[in-house]
């Protein structure tokens, strides 16, 4: 720290904690989780907007003895769910849409019924009738255009 209160030393400031680094605490903290069985995934680490470690750890299908890498596509089920209430939100907020509007007045591909019925609220709370099919849950897509399909 300088003598002035508040200014720290910038060369202090940038430089990259040890334990962030590859093969530092967190590094094989994670590493030792992922020989336990106990996380699979992948993991980055920044530091002033600097890519530190960027590493994946794991089994991305245990049973066919796939790890996990740098170009595994990951189906991340209901994670982008609140992104997505966000956003429909904001934009009700906005005036763009209302919560009561059928999905088929903004979205196409869904069947008659579904569109005809099911209000942007009904998929907002969980209510729509509609669901993934298991096998997509469990499934290992070999490259993003499998996933995009």
């Amino acid at each position: 720290m300088n003598a002035e209160i508040g200014n720290a030393d910038p060369v202090e400031h940038d430089r990259i904690p040890p334990d962030t680094r590859p093969g530092g605490a967190y590094d094989r903290y994670v590493a030792r989780l992922a020989a336990e069985g106990r996380f699979s995934g992948v993991v980055l680490l920044a530091h002033h907007g600097r890519t530190v470690l960027s590493r994946s750890y794991g089994m991305a299908d245990q049973e066919k003895g796939i790890h996990i890498g740098g170009g595994t596509a990951f189906t991340l089920s209901s994670a982008g769910k609140p992104f997505n209430a966000v956003a429909i939100l904001q934009l009700a907020q906005q005036g763009r849409l209302r919560l009561t509007d059928h999905v088929g007045d903004h979205l196409t591909g869904f069947g008659r019924d579904v569109a005809d019925n099911v209000t942007i609220h009904h998929m907002l709370s969980g209510a729509s009738g509609l669901s993934t099919p298991d096998e997509d849950i469990q499934r290992v897509f070999q490259s993003r255009e499998e996933v995009h399909d």
